[in-house]
């Protein structure tokens, strides 16, 4: 994850917008079902399984409730299964649903998995110079968000100890609740005056001020970003000819067995993968230098 974590933060905003770029405008299944298992793997190698398993447990629950529901309100295709409330449900719309479920599990989970390596100053030093306001409005509700959590979650823990959630009745409890919550919106607005007061103080966003920066564009920088400039390009040839498309309405596609089809299919699958393939070969390299210690 180390090797990841440390790529120039513009290698990491290309790669994760191509990612989105595949998965957001391709009906294609495979590749969105590689989008959704290379998103699952990067995320247990950044975070592991236990940590992540509320997140796979909500994107596992959205791809079934966007599955049972399109068939509900899209009745499109000619391969009927059977009838529910008068409506027929087709095999065609199921499809479909699977797809849109998968394709929105597989955009959560990669947003996910890349807060682990595109933290605050990151987007900061991408975004603070062209657009300074509204990167450090972003960069604030990143760090706050996680803050938001733990301070809530301590004095939750304090309150109890006081035996603030001793009444048993529902509106002891909902008036117990709303002190919380008042107590927590009152530490975020002061943290989040002091860090605008701190930040102007510094002249954050004068046009003429300098900052320094740790992220430098190296070689290894410059061979990965060609390399995923390849993979999109071979993506995209396949996307533009037309191997790549596949439809779902009024019958169910199939897939093109041409070479270029293989090909982007390839690239694609790369694309996706390509941060649990660096996680693998780095950990092999770690177990090595271990044992030869």
């Amino acid at each position: 994850m180390r090797f990841i974590t440390n790529l120039h933060p513009i290698v990491l905003i290309c790669y994760l917008a191509v990612v989105l770029g595949i998965v957001m405008f391709t009906t294609n299944p495979i590749l969105i079902g590689l989008a959704l298992l290379g998103a699952v793997l990067f995320a247990i190698g950044g975070e592991g399984f236990i940590a992540m398993r509320k997140t796979f447990l909500f994107a596992g629950l959205l791809i079934i409730l966007v599955t049972l529901t399109n068939p509900l309100f899209i009745h499109n295709g000619v391969t009927e299964l059977f009838f529910l409330f008068g409506r027929v449900v087709t095999l065609e719309s199921l499809c479909y649903g699977v797809y849109a479920g998968v394709m929105l599990a597989s955009i959560v989970l990669w947003f996910r998995a890349y807060s682990f390596v595109m933290t605050s100053d990151k987007f900061l030093y991408l975004f603070g110079r062209p657009f300074p306001r509204l990167s450090l409005v972003l960069s604030m509700a990143m760090r706050f968000i996680p803050m938001f959590i733990i301070q809530l979650k301590a004095i939750n823990q304090v309150q109890k100890t006081m035996g603030i959630y001793s009444g048993k009745s529902i509106i002891d409890r909902f008036l117990a609740g709303s002190r919380v919550f008042s107590s927590i919106l009152t530490w975020s607005l002061e943290n989040a005056i002091g860090t605008a007061e701190s930040m102007n103080a510094r002249g954050y966003g004068l046009p003429f001020r300098s900052s320094f920066s740790m992220f430098r564009f190296t070689k290894r920088d410059a061979i990965i970003l060609a390399l995923i400039a390849t993979l999109t390009t071979l993506t995209a040839i396949g996307a533009i000819n037309g191997d790549l498309y596949f439809y779902y309405y009024p019958a169910i596609s199939s897939f093109k067995s041409t070479p270029l089809f293989f090909i982007s299919t390839t690239a694609a699958a790369t694309i996706m993968l390509l941060p649990a393939v660096m996680q693998i070969a780095e950990r092999r390299l770690w177990k090595s230098y271990v044992s030869k210690i």
